[in-house]
């Protein structure tokens, strides 16, 4: 069960007899230089001629242990016992979503091979029945036929490199580019990042969220700095002065003046601390310049021994990226699953990226230790995307039936609401907003009392509202109110199409804005 499609897999006759058990030792290296024709007077001298050759570099290991032939193959599909495929994860869940026990031990293997090799083999008469033996590479060694194909695929065509590859990158990985190029501080970059549409401007704001604790850490990473010279920290809602221990989040952008000096600008804005637990991590200058890089266009390489911060700082960076373009969507790749996992559960851990835009690909998403309800597959997040819309929609009709718009009849048999994402976006576009805009207006006054707002406020049922409605609690409830039906928006293409196979694909394509990968996975999926 631990093979899955797209594995590379051999097929091995072996035919043991008295001649061949493997107990014959292979030769030693002296005799096996001597048998290619090399001059072996002054081997062996140490080790009196007695090291063996290799198992991989002995030519005599098939005659050894018997070895009559080697066919390989791609697994397309398994199927259990009942016929069910089990590589397709939508033929193992049923209509209410949980995942179909599988039939038996035995599994029905489909495999592509050679086709060339397989006709040459036909035409000799070879059995393919003679092959005894499955053996299956190393996870890390399985991706060759995918890389190679993908390697192929960018050098073939003249403009196939120029379609996948930003041209500051493309000289690089042909190895005859300079990396120096491609950091953001270079004229080049900064070139590109000026005239690229969709690429950040070197002056815009980046949104560094939480990566300073306070502003002592911000002026202090910057401090010294080569191309540092002033710095100034707006504080521009006054929240800093009135409640100093609470933690703020900044956006930074870096001015070039006219004596090639960077003047930073940073603005600090109010952290939500129910959402994300935040950075714990007081960063050094050397990792703060990392995250720098990180947000800015061009080549960004972290190098470090164990135990200094990598992997935080990767975090780091995707939060901030997450925040900084909330347009753009980031792709984490790492060689294995285990490094993967690492980053993807930290990033789930901080709560800065909300659970339904994260997406894990690939086989190793089973050993992620999470709290969700839902795993982090495709299927997965569908299936949490539609618990999210449930309890959402029965929102929706709670405030319906708090504005006395609707009651208990209006409800299914078994008590579900009535409400689609269609309709909610209606009720919303039609009633709420006209109150809102409405309350808005008249709360424009700022010397209206707790009182006067909170009899004033349409929705002081829904909210439990008592006599009395701080100005924040009523930004609070409005700004909830929109997040609702914000969320409902994004949910309503899922509610249209009609296949899991359908919905997966559109949250990988449109949804998912954090996905996560193996390089082996992202080799296998490129060509499909």
């Amino acid at each position: 069960d631990s093979l899955s499609e797209h594995d590379n897999i051999f097929f091995v006759a072996i035919h043991a007899s008295p001649d061949n058990t493997g107990t014959e030792p292979p030769p030693t290296i002296q005799e096996f230089r001597a048998s290619l024709g090399y001059d072996t007077s002054g081997d062996g001298s140490k080790s009196g001629g007695t090291r063996l050759v290799p198992d991989d570099d002995d030519p005599s290991f098939p005659h050894r242990y018997g070895v009559r032939l080697v066919r390989g193959g791609t697994i397309v599909e398994i199927r259990d016992e009942k016929g069910t495929v089990l590589t397709d994860a939508f033929a193992l869940t049923s209509n209410d979503g949980e995942n179909s026990k599988t039939e038996g031990t035995k599994r029905i293997i489909k495999v592509a091979l050679d086709p060339v090799q397989y006709s040459i083999d036909m035409k000799n008469k070879i059995s393919y029945g003679s092959m005894n033996l499955v053996v299956r590479r190393q996870g890390r060694e399985n991706s060759f036929k995918s890389l190679l194909e993908t390697t192929r695929g960018l050098l073939s065509g003249t403009d196939a490199v120029h379609r996948v590859l930003p041209v500051w990158l493309q000289s690089i990985l042909l190895g005859h580019g300079s990396p120096s190029a491609a950091n953001y501080r270079s004229t080049g970059m900064q070139d590109y990042a000026t005239k690229t549409v969709g690429v950040a401007d070197p002056d815009a704001f980046l949104d560094y969220g939480d990566t300073f604790l306070d502003e002592a850490h911000l002026r202090e990473s910057f401090v010294g700095g080569s191309d540092i010279g002033s710095i100034r920290v707006d504080d521009c809602d006054g929240i800093a002065k009135e409640a100093p221990q609470r933690r703020r989040n900044y956006k930074i952008r870096f001015l070039k003046q006219v004596d090639g000096e960077n003047m930073i600008e940073a603005t600090s804005y109010e952290r939500d601390e129910s959402q994300s637990k935040g950075n714990p991590i007081r960063f050094t200058p050397k990792q703060v310049e990392a995250i720098r890089s990180g947000l800015s266009c061009g080549l960004t390489l972290v190098v470090g021994p164990p135990g200094t911060g990598k992997t935080d700082v990767a975090v780091q960076i995707i939060a901030s990226l997450f925040h900084s373009f909330p347009g753009q969507r980031t792709v984490i790749i790492t060689h294995s699953n285990a490094a993967l996992n690492d980053i993807f559960e930290k990033v789930m851990a901080r709560g800065d990226v909300e659970e339904r835009y994260l997406l894990r690909l690939g086989s190793g998403e089973r050993d992620l230790q999470t709290d969700s309800s839902h795993d982090f597959t495709k299927l997965g997040r569908v299936h949490y995307c539609f618990g999210r819309r449930s309890d959402l929609l029965e929102q929706v009709q709670q405030l319906s039936e708090s504005l006395g718009l609707s009651g208990r009849a209006e409800r299914g048999a078994d008590g579900s609401p009535s409400y689609t994402c269609e309709s909610a976006e209606i009720f919303f576009t039609k009633t709420i907003q006209p109150k809102l805009r409405v309350y808005l207006t008249q709360n424009e006054n700022k010397t209206m009392s707790e009182n006067e707002r909170a009899a004033q406020f349409p929705f002081r049922s829904f909210f439990s509202v008592s006599e009395e409605l701080t100005e924040k609690d009523s930004e609070t409830f409005v700004e909830r109110l929109r997040m609702v039906f914000q969320e409902l928006a994004e949910y309503r293409p899922l509610e249209l199409l009609r296949s899991q196979r359908q919905r997966a694909d559109y949250f990988l394509i449109k949804q998912a804005r954090v996905v996560a990968m193996t390089s082996t996975h992202a080799a296998i999926a490129r060509a499909h």
